[in-house]
């Protein structure tokens, strides 16, 4: 292909096209591009520059389609839980990346606690500490059990891998380990399927063991 042909104006960007998923994207942070000659763009450097300045983007792609349009694709991060590093209150995705900072806690997201690492908070970053994942995956299997989804999370201490202790709907606190999860909430799904169950007077329910312990209030 010719210079001349390059330098023709059929190829300066007229048209940036968003996906409809993208909605919480501003397409005028990308108008310095139209006028530009299709060519002299890399989608590399745009995707970059796009993914520092929205840390919510878990995939990002910059597509040309010649003569002068270019594709813009995306799919969002979504909030998952929120903890407690030292001074720093995060909201992280289901990966563990940090998404925002709040300044209180956020009664809608599960809370994870008992977390110590010492790692540089930074948006758009994950934290790769292995308690942070633990319990991500300890929601997130116990969210995958249908019968189970009518008890919101609202907390999980992984401060002791031994004995993490979980709160779900109106505290009722759940005490397992990090092994075989899927099982020890499968146990979980039988104990509060007894229909005898007064959940508001059990202090807690052990599932560390062969058999589940269910502990009474008034015991």
């Amino acid at each position: 292909m010719t210079g001349h042909i390059k330098r023709s104006r059929l190829f300066s960007v007229k048209m940036i096209v968003l996906e409809p998923a993208m909605d919480f994207f501003d397409v005028r942070e990308l108008n310095y591009l139209k006028g530009k000659n299709i060519f002299d763009i890399d989608p590399d450097l745009v995707q970059d520059r796009l993914q520092k300045q929205y840390p919510n983007i878990a995939y990002l792609k910059v597509v040309k389609r010649f003569p002068d349009t270019l594709v813009i694709m995306a799919t969002q991060r979504n909030p998952f839980a929120q903890l407690r590093i030292r001074y720093h209150m995060v909201v992280i995705d289901g990966h563990g990346v940090v998404l925002s900072e709040l300044a209180t806690e956020d009664k809608n997201l599960p809370l994870i606690q008992g977390v110590k690492a010492e790692q540089k908070i930074k948006v758009g970053r994950p934290l790769t500490d292995p308690p942070v994942s633990i319990a991500l995956n300890i929601i997130k299997i116990f969210r995958q059990n249908a019968a189970l989804t009518v008890y919101p999370v609202s907390k999980i201490d992984v401060g002791n891998l031994s004995k993490i202790n979980m709160t779900i709907g109106h505290n009722l606190n759940i005490i397992l380990d990090r092994e075989q999860v899927k099982q020890k909430f499968k146990m979980l799904e039988l104990v509060l399927a007894q229909s005898k169950m007064d959940l508001g007077n059990v202090k807690y329910i052990d599932l560390r063991f062969k058999e589940p312990i269910v502990s009474k209030r008034n015991e």
